[in-house]
């Protein structure tokens, strides 16, 4: 009982916690806009770095990344383990997911979030910290080729769950619980950027640098 009592709670907090938005707060004090009515409309690091500068959006990447690595980081503790420990139970993974959950659908905002590419970033950098170390390089390596935002977001997320299928010494087995994570989030991240992936198709995306908010 106490057991269900200590997860549920932890799955709760990192819902509650993820649904923060940190890109309405951040936008709403140092403009007085609310970030959901100008350039994309998405409450995260990208449109507030295209709507009020790149140190904003670096501000609220942080603020969102903290999201995700926060109560991952105390289900382990809680659950007597260090930070980037192999083969993690469920609740670890249950509870990264719930804290990308409540950015992607916070229950403040009516269950219309961001994209959750920070959260995850976050949560991440607590479960599988090695690949996520990948997955920035290979975001960065895509962004300086495609300039694109959506592309890099969406080539790490699948960057990850390679990862994790190529690093861990059993990803099916003690480590099936990040290959799940890793995988729900390769197709959340997709999912997500569908209105990206109609841009790029009809070619009025946005590239990094661009003046003018497009996602």
């Amino acid at each position: 009982m106490i057991s269900a009592l200590k997860d549920g709670g932890l799955l709760v907090g990192a819902y509650l916690l993820g649904a923060v938005p940190f890109a309405y707060i951040v936008a709403k004090n140092v403009q007085g806009i609310d970030i959901r009515t100008v350039g994309s409309g998405n409450v995260g690091a990208t449109n507030v770095a295209r709507v009020l500068g790149r140190k904003w959006g670096i501000l609220v990447f942080c603020l969102d990344a903290l999201k995700g690595f926060l109560p991952v980081a105390a289900a382990q503790w809680l659950n007597g383990r260090g930070v980037g420990a192999a083969d993690p139970p469920l609740i670890i993974a249950l509870t990264a997911l719930a804290a990308i959950a409540g950015h992607n659908w916070p229950l403040y905002f009516g269950f219309r979030g961001g994209k959750g590419m920070a959260t995850s970033c976050g949560a991440f950098a607590a479960i599988f910290p090695l690949g996520l170390i990948i997955a920035l390089g290979v975001w960065v390596i895509s962004a300086v080729a495609t300039r694109y935002v959506s592309i890099s977001s969406m080539a790490a997320a699948v960057a990850i769950l390679v990862a994790a299928l190529v690093l861990q010494h059993a990803p099916f087995a003690g480590g099936k619980y990040i290959t799940s994570l890793a995988a729900l989030a390769a197709i959340l991240a997709i999912v997500r950027h569908r209105s990206n992936i109609r841009r790029l198709m009809d070619g009025s995306e946005d590239k990094i640098g661009a003046k003018t908010p497009g996602g």
